[in-house]
């Protein structure tokens, strides 16, 4: 029922394809389809562009309430492929029951990586470097000098290692961490070292006392995690 975004979802399609971009501002469009936009709106109550039965291919509108997203599916009874503009599909696959069996889901992988790998490591060097402090301290026109520890030397756990965690990890490197450990669904191995199975991250957590990036999302709840960086020092006081 799911698969990655490897090629264009549109190849041989026809019918309706709504997308939640309007279509002119999308520059190649393949022809054949009709497309159509539909975002639902600030509130989810945009009028259909069409008959939802006639839609073939349903482009999930983003940054949007998860209930909005759902507002059509159950009307698409020829629905073919869903594509997400997020790297998770989660909020998506809880609803794929009232679609058609064989329905394809593909994710946007490839298009998230690079900036939210780049706002880990700039929230991990804000954190570190006390650069919330120092921006409060400013608003009060106060100078207060402080000593901060570094990314370098330090050792880094990512938890949630797919395309997102990789990326993270390929910014790291030129930092010059002393180390990165791995945590994933799954245990593997990759070109860059071993990747741990969530089993193991209560005996990889006390090494890695502050929270930087990020949040531990639903884990208590063994539903996937989100891209989470620790970082600990090998002295007191990580």
């Amino acid at each position: 029922m799911t698969a990655e975004a490897t090629g264009d979802p549109t190849a041989g399609v026809t019918g309706d394809v709504w997308l939640s971009i309007p279509p002119d501002e999308i520059e190649g469009l393949p022809p054949g389809p009709d497309y159509l936009f539909w975002d639902g709106g600030d509130d989810g109550t945009q009028p259909f562009p069409g008959d939802p039965a006639d839609c073939v291919l349903y482009v999930v509108p983003y940054m949007k309430r998860r209930a909005s997203m759902a507002i059509p599916l159950e009307s698409m009874r020829n629905l073919r492929v869903v594509q997400t503009l997020t790297a998770g599909v989660d909020d998506v696959l809880a609803r794929m029951s009232v679609l058609p069996p064989g329905v394809q889901l593909c994710n946007a992988r490839g298009v998230h990586e690079a900036s939210t790998a780049e706002l880990a490591l700039t929230l991990t060097l804000a954190s570190l470097r006390g650069v919330p402090d120092f921006v409060r301290d400013q608003q009060q026109e106060r100078w207060q000098g402080d000593f901060r520890p570094a990314l370098a030397d330090r050792s880094v756990l990512i938890v949630g290692y797919g395309a997102i965690g990789a990326a993270i990890e390929d910014r790291l490197v030129p930092f010059e961490v002393a180390r990165v450990a791995r945590v994933a669904r799954s245990e593997r191995t990759t070109a860059r070292g071993p990747v741990h199975s969530f089993t193991e991250l209560p005996s990889l957590l006390p090494r890695a006392k502050r929270l930087l990036v990020d949040q531990l999302g639903r884990f208590v709840n063994r539903e996937p995690l989100r891209n989470v960086v620790f970082t600990t020092g090998e002295t007191d006081g990580a």
